[in-house]
């Protein structure tokens, strides 16, 4: 039986990569870069509070350690939470002893149920991310747009009350996406996510978002190399930011997010105006 050639069409076949969110970027094109403190090595860690239900509601996508029915299954129930009531305290130990300050990837659920998990991490100056409500409620290509923009709002909201700081970042749950998660996660005032592990440098998303002014002022002082560009301002107050990762040379995220930028040594790169 012939292939008719209707098999081998792909509307997203082009070089690079397929998915259009960033821009292909080998590694031995990159200027180098120069680390804060001349350091040779830079890395994050991040530690995962998550809470899973007793009595999860089956679906099509489940996380890959979700308690399964029929409900009550406690002793699998009690192994997830396991880290919530030991593990964690280990890990502050560990992690205290050796001067390490991580990201917190809170469910918003396990941050309203645990609140002493959240003062533990406020303790010591930990930075607090998102990672979706609860490890039942998992993002696929079909979930409705509108049940994933209330999704990720209760996620942000219900932390953001919880921690009393401004939550910027964000993990999905069970590294499960959408086509839209991106788009609304940026709606929201998410700047930073942590689904993809595909670099050893960060990638800035190409979207499009409406935001208040002072957010998207804040967005083009913390990066100088012009990676944000702000349009014009709408009736509704809010303007329109495109983000063009070909302004971009792969460190602006690192040394941003503290406010200040060292311009990396070599290569053409941005012109960097501030530091």
């Amino acid at each position: 039986m012939p292939v008719p050639d209707s098999y081998l069409e792909y509307a997203n076949r082009h070089r690079g990569n397929e998915h259009g969110w960033f821009d292909f970027s080998p590694l031995p094109a990159r200027p180098p870069v120069q680390w804060p403190g001349r350091e040779k090595v830079a890395l994050f860690v991040t530690v995962a509070f998550e809470h899973y239900p007793l009595s999860a509601k089956p679906g099509p996508v489940m996380a890959p350690t979700a308690v399964p029915g029929p409900a009550p299954n406690y002793i699998q129930y009690t192994l997830c939470d396991y880290g919530n009531r030991v593990g964690i305290f280990r890990l502050f130990e560990a992690l205290d002893a050796h001067g390490f300050k991580a990201t917190a990837l809170f469910n918003s659920e396990a941050a309203r149920l645990y609140p002493r998990l959240v003062e533990e991490v406020l303790s010591r100056g930990w930075e607090i991310a998102t990672s979706g409500t609860d490890m039942s409620r998992i993002i696929t290509g079909r979930t409705p747009i509108e049940e994933e923009r209330a999704l990720i709002r209760q996620s942000l909201s219900t932390l953001r009350a919880i921690a009393g700081s401004a939550i910027r970042g964000w993990h999905s749950p069970a590294f499960s996406q959408s086509g839209n998660t991106f788009p609304l996660l940026a709606e929201e005032g998410v700047e930073y996510l942590m689904d993809s592990s595909n670099n050893d440098m960060p990638n800035h998303i190409r979207v499009r978002r409406r935001v208040p002014r002072e957010l998207a002022e804040l967005w083009t002082n913390m990066c100088p190399a012009q990676v944000y560009e702000v349009g014009a301002e709408g009736e509704d107050g809010l303007v329109e930011v495109e983000v063009t990762p070909s302004n971009c040379v792969q460190c602006g995220a690192i040394t941003a997010k503290g406010g200040r930028l060292t311009p990396p040594e070599g290569g053409s790169g941005p012109e960097y105006t501030v530091t």
